[in-house]
C-alpha cells in the first residue's frame, strides 16, 4: 500500500522472467458522474514502471474481470 494514499496491490513473482500486480487492496477507480466500476490502469503504470524501469520490460498488459 502506498504510503500516501489508501491504494495498494500485490505483486507476485512467478519466476525471473514474469511478474504481476494484482490490484485487489482498494483499487484506484476511474472518476465518473455515474457508478462506473472501471479500474485507473494508468495511475498504477505510473507509479509502478518508475521502479520497474532497470528490468528489461517487454510486455504489459492490463485487465479487469
Amino acid at each position: 500500500m502506498r504510503v500516501d494514499s489508501e491504494v495498494g496491490c500485490e505483486l507476485l513473482i512467478f519466476n525471473t522472467n514474469q511478474m504481476m500486480f494484482s490490484l485487489s487492496i482498494a483499487r484506484k477507480k476511474i472518476n465518473a458522474k455515474d457508478d462506473i466500476n472501471i479500474t485507473d490502469f494508468s495511475w498504477y503504470l505510473e507509479r509502478i514502471l518508475p521502479v520497474v524501469m532497470n528490468l528489461q520490460v517487454e510486455q504489459i498488459s492490463c485487465e479487469q474481470l
